[in-house]
């Protein structure tokens, strides 16, 4: 029931973000973990899969009883900023998340910074991963969207759509550049720089083209 939310709900997160990734980086890459922080560590952090583990139905039964719930989602695909996206969507409106009000265990702290996984970075690769799902078929949601908009066939917006999904799959290549990072290879600030550049020009070019269409409607 993710499409009932009604303006003015509050977001409420049932458990801590990031157990099943804390989980899995522990089971992975536990005799390094174990190095720097302990055995006792690695194993509290390879509990967490299965306690509190990731299953939420429990939750939201409890929840679903009080009757004060309007939407529920799992913030699987994604984590809990696509989760709220698409509680958003689907109930036609918008969300407003302050970041450090979303709880985080010491375990899932700790192993971020100890790979140094930068919170901001890791969003921006994931909201472009999704950006690049949702303008893709057969599951682009964002495409039936925008022909619903324009009025147009959906082979009509997917050829226009091909060069911005390279563009995409470069930058996700170059990530670093996408965060603005400078590395010791020129031709990887070159290739990053260029990716950025494209994107841009195609993005106003599509603009002016999406425009252009729209004002010569009768």
């Amino acid at each position: 029931m993710p499409g009932q939310a009604q303006r003015g709900d509050r977001l409420l997160l049932a458990r801590p973000a990031g157990i099943e990734g804390t989980a899995l980086l522990a089971i992975e890459r536990s005799s390094e973990l174990a190095e720097a922080y302990g055995d006792d560590f690695v194993a509290r952090a390879k509990r967490l899969l299965h306690d509190p583990g990731i299953s939420v139905v429990s939750i939201a039964r409890l929840l679903l009883n009080t009757g004060a719930v309007t939407a529920l989602h799992d913030p699987t695909e994604g984590g809990v900023a696509n989760g709220v996206r698409e509680i958003a969507a689907a109930s036609g409106l918008g969300a407003v998340m302050d970041r450090n009000l979303v709880p985080l265990l010491e375990e899932t702290a700790t192993i971020a910074q100890h790979f140094g996984i930068d919170p901001v970075h890791f969003g921006v690769v994931m909201v472009v991963n999704l950006a690049l799902g949702m303008i893709t078929p057969p599951f682009g949601v964002n495409l039936f969207a925008a022909c619903t908009v324009a009025r147009i066939l959906l082979d009509q917006i997917v050829t226009r759509l091909l060069p911005f999904v390279l563009v995409f799959m470069i930058l996700l290549v170059n990530r670093k550049k996408l965060m603005g990072e400078w590395t010791n290879s020129r031709a990887y600030n070159a290739v990053g720089w260029l990716a950025v550049a494209i994107l841009i020009g195609m993005t106003l070019a599509l603009l002016g083209i999406t425009a252009r269409d729209l004002l010569a409607r009768p």
